[in-house]
């Protein structure tokens, strides 16, 4: 604090206690430099929101445009899975080893000759399966959905489960 001496008064005036006018936004510079900071703070917000809108609307416009396309490609390659998986049955279900074993196991139902049909089918079963590696288990089902024979991690399975 500071003394002021003026007309023969002795009072203590404090440093904010000035003249109107004198304050940080006293000078004419003061008020036109706020003025165009406050403009230009504005304007680079308003900017800056128009540019992240922007932004926003063309990524998802772009993922819209992907979503579909990456669906189309998903559905292909499940589609070739299954061809191939279909085609697989369809090759273990026409092979000669396969068919003539159980030709020859449903004829002699308990002799010798079943006993070594079942075998050869097993073998080949066996073989097969080491072959590909993707399948845990390759079994055999009679028209009844019954097993009659299966390699590797053989499911059990319900009957009727076939049936669609």
């Amino acid at each position: 604090m500071r003394r002021s001496a003026g007309a023969g008064e002795d009072s203590l005036t404090l440093p904010s206690a000035r003249k109107p006018g004198s304050g940080v936004l006293g000078s004419l510079a003061a008020r036109i430099s706020l003025l165009v900071f406050a403009t230009t703070l504005i304007s680079a917000l308003a900017v800056a929101w128009t540019t992240a809108s922007a932004l926003r609307a063309f990524l998802r416009s772009k993922v819209e445009q992907k979503i579909p396309v990456a669906a189309a490609e998903v559905r292909d390659r499940l589609e070739l899975w299954y061809a191939q998986r279909t085609l697989d049955v369809q090759v273990f279900a026409r092979s000669a080893t396969v068919v003539d074993g159980l030709t020859l196991l449903a004829r002699a139902r308990g002799g010798r000759a079943d006993r070594e049909a079942l075998a050869e089918v097993e073998q080949y079963l066996r073989y097969v399966l080491a072959e590909l590696r993707h399948y845990t288990a390759i079994f055999v089902l009679d028209a009844a959905g019954d097993r009659v024979l299966g390699v590797g991690r053989v499911p059990a399975l319900e009957r009727g489960t076939g049936d669609g």
